[in-house]
C-alpha cells in the first residue's frame, strides 16, 4: 500500500485460520484494538495525510473502518477526503452489524 500498490476490500473469505483459545487476540483482545487503532492513525498521518494513498486504497481503508465501526477512524479519513458515499458507507457498516451477528450466532450455536 506505501509502495503505490493498490489493494481492494473483497467481502468473501478467501482463507481460513486456526483460532485457539491461546492466541493473544483471544487472550489480550484489548491489544488488538488498540494496535489496530495505532496502525489506522499512522495510516491516516503517514499515507492519506500527505497524498502517499490512490483513491483505490482509500476507499478499501474506508470499506475497513465502516465494516468494524470505527468511527473516529472513519470520520477522519472522511473529513480529510472531504466526500462521502453514504451508500457505501451504510452498506458496510449494515454489512459489519449483520456479520458479528451470525459470527456471534455461530459461536454460541454451532460452534458450542
Amino acid at each position: 500500500m506505501l509502495n503505490g500498490v493498490d489493494y481492494v476490500f473483497m467481502p468473501e473469505c478467501l482463507v481460513k485460520m486456526r483460532v485457539h483459545s491461546g492466541q493473544i487476540t483471544k487472550r489480550f483482545p484489548e491489544l488488538y484494538y488498540v494496535e489496530m487503532h495505532q496502525m489506522s492513525c499512522a495510516i491516516i498521518e503517514d499515507s492519506i495525510k500527505s497524498g502517499l494513498l490512490s483513491a483505490s486504497n482509500i476507499n478499501s481503508f474506508l470499506i475497513f473502518q465502516y465494516k468494524n465501526h470505527n468511527s473516529e477512524i472513519y470520520r477522519e479519513v472522511e473529513r480529510i477526503e472531504g466526500k462521502v458515499n453514504y451508500a457505501v458507507k451504510w452498506y458496510y457498516i449494515a454489512y459489519g452489524y449483520i456479520f458479528n451477528a451470525i459470527r456471534c450466532v455461530y459461536q454460541l450455536v454451532v460452534k458450542r
